[in-house]
């Protein structure tokens, strides 16, 4: 340092914080791009669990009019069943439109989808043609 002239040392002694500056300019910048990022991704998975909750919720309405239906045999009853699956499976159709860049995701929605399916095959529609077959009765022992 000794070597180096006056001009020379006050040019180091600013140019030095200048590059520090820049760098942490372009760190910053960097940091900034990447939290956001981040941010759409959370937002992302935010809208999938949301979307997925409301699948639930459609199916539980399928299975809460089921159940009506089979205690009161009043078709009033199925209003939720048959609401709760047209909305089920347009659910899942859109949640696999959010989440067509992810192949496991909309292989699990294939297989949710399937499992309504056969659930409906084989254990909803026979326990309400059971019921329509047993018609009005009074009282549960009637059913039996």
């Amino acid at each position: 340092m000794k070597t180096l002239g006056l001009r020379t040392k006050i040019l180091a002694g600013a140019v030095f914080p200048l590059i520090l500056l820049i760098f942490l300019g372009i760190l910053s910048i960097y940091s900034i791009g990447h939290i956001s990022e981040v941010n759409e991704r959370v937002e992302h998975t935010h809208e999938v669990l949301a979307k997925a909750s409301s699948i639930t919720s459609a199916a539980v309405d399928m299975e809460t009019g089921m159940r009506g239906y089979l205690l009161a045999g009043k078709d009033g009853f199925l209003n939720p069943y048959t609401n709760g699956e047209k909305e089920t499976y347009k659910r899942i159709s859109a949640l696999q439109q959010t989440v067509n860049d992810n192949p496991k995701q909309v292989a699990r929605l294939d297989s949710v989808e399937k499992t309504l399916k056969t659930w409906q095959e084989k254990v909803t529609e026979p326990t309400i043609g059971l019921r329509r077959k047993i018609g009005d009765a009074k009282t549960m022992n009637d059913m039996a």
